[in-house]
């Protein structure tokens, strides 16, 4: 078997290569929370504006919703609107992980109490037959689904690709200096100046 040795400064390079995924670390953890808190946000503000373009609902459900004092009883996904934390517009969560962060439909009871909101997440995002009782036997109703967090996601992307300038040859500029010679000094300014930007666009979600 034929062994290589590499020289004293490919192997500098080499030992440095493998430390540029944590060099950026904190500054792809920081991104992946914001890019979490703007997908909360495009969702809860398509269903607020009703933006997404949903299947209308029925004429008797909205009477019913009207009947029920609910605002905004024309508007899929409303219901009781921002007000109540554990209304559907309000059910996503972010949670920490390891790698970084998710968001996830609360496992709470809904306002109603008669069903938790990661159920009817399901029930909404993908669509259902629901069985229901009546007096002339069973009935079976289909929810179109009407899946607002991947429309939210999807907003969101187009509005990260616009925030998010093109790769920049200061980029490139800076990863072959710091592995040509060690110098981190163009690479930490880059860092610092994404880190600002990402906290900023945190701010202002």
């Amino acid at each position: 078997m034929m062994k290589v040795k590499y020289s004293t400064t490919m192997q500098a390079q080499i030992a440095r290569i493998r430390r540029l995924p944590k060099l950026y670390d904190d500054v792809l953890r920081a991104e992946v929370k914001r890019d979490a808190a703007g997908v909360m946000g495009e969702f809860r503000t398509g269903i607020m504006k009703g933006t997404f373009g949903f299947e209308p609902l029925k004429p008797k459900t909205i009477a019913r919703k009207k009947a029920q004092g609910l605002p905004k009883p024309d508007f899929p996904l409303y219901g009781i609107g921002p007000s109540d934390m554990k209304s559907y517009m309000n059910m996503l969560e972010i949670k920490k992980l390891k790698s970084g962060w998710k968001v996830t439909p609360s496992k709470k009871k809904h306002h109603t109490k008669k069903i938790t909101l990661d159920h009817l997440f399901q029930i909404h995002e993908y669509g259902a037959i629901v069985k229901r009782k009546t007096k002339d036997g069973i009935k079976l109703i289909r929810i179109p689904p009407r899946p607002a967090l991947t429309n939210g996601y999807e907003r969101w992307m187009i509005k990260r690709r616009r925030m998010e300038p093109k790769p920049a040859i200061e980029v490139k500029k800076a990863i072959t200096q710091f592995i040509t010679d060690g110098n981190a000094t163009l690479v930490t300014k880059i860092k610092k100046r994404r880190i600002e930007g990402v906290m900023r666009g945190l701010h202002e979600l």
